[in-house]
């Protein structure tokens, strides 16, 4: 469009136009961002609910490092959740990092409304001993949503540049350090356990999903192209 022709075609929205486009905007990000924390809200609920139980796949791997056995700290739930960053990762490809970030804490709100839910539903039933330490929750808490964030935010500000694969494995592996540099010491603390051999040897196991997750990205890099000029 001639320059002139658009100065024209500004002055000529009204302030109503104006604002009917903006809520449209406002109400597709929001739609689109309230679809992404779904997903992922139900990726949280499913890491809850398998917080507890033991992943063993990676004790023979480890076998070797005497005192290392992933089992010991390591759960499915912890598994499960280190999927959340790569699923923002992947989301901002598309839309962008600030989008992806909102859409990480809306999730984390939904996890909070559903962790209420159950407790006043099963409040006559539960005993004190059935809630786990207080530190426990405030690291993982923290942890896991200081690493998402930090991953997706990495990830916008590293991709467009270099070979493709960087952008992602670089924002999932320092997303997965800054977890784990928050949450051992803070769960660990003079609690009488090796948690920095544990905090070794579950970045090394994160590495590992983050590699695999390069060559997902790979594939799915060609079909979800960004949008909106983000590069990538």
């Amino acid at each position: 469009m001639d320059p002139v022709e658009e100065r024209q075609t500004r002055r000529q929205t009204t302030p109503a136009q104006k604002f009917a486009m903006e809520m449209q905007h406002f109400v597709s990000a929001s739609l689109r961002i309230g679809a992404m924390a779904a997903v992922l809200a139900f990726v949280l609920i499913f890491s809850l609910l398998t917080i507890d139980i033991p992943a063993r796949i990676f004790d023979r791997i480890f076998s070797i490092v005497p005192g290392i056995k992933p089992s010991l700290w390591l759960t499915w739930g912890s598994v499960v959740l280190a999927l959340i960053p790569l699923a923002g990762i992947l989301f901002a490809r598309r839309r962008g990092g600030d989008e992806a970030s909102r859409a990480i804490i809306f999730a984390w709100m939904l996890l909070a409304v559903f962790v209420l839910f159950e407790l006043s539903v099963l409040a006559p039933v539960i005993e004190a001993g059935d809630f786990p330490a207080t530190r426990y929750i405030v690291a993982l808490v923290t942890s896991a949503m200081t690493g998402q964030l930090v991953a997706v935010s990495l990830y916008d500000v590293a991709r467009g540049g270099g070979h493709w694969w960087r952008a992602p494995l670089y924002a999932a592996l320092i997303g997965f350090i800054i977890t784990g540099l928050i949450y051992f010491p803070v769960a660990y603390w003079k609690s009488g356990v090796p948690w920095m051999q544990w905090a070794v040897a579950d970045f090394m196991v994160k590495a590992i999903i983050a590699a695999l997750f390069v060559p997902v990205y790979g594939m799915i890099r060609q079909i979800m192209r960004p949008l909106g000029g983000y590069g990538g």
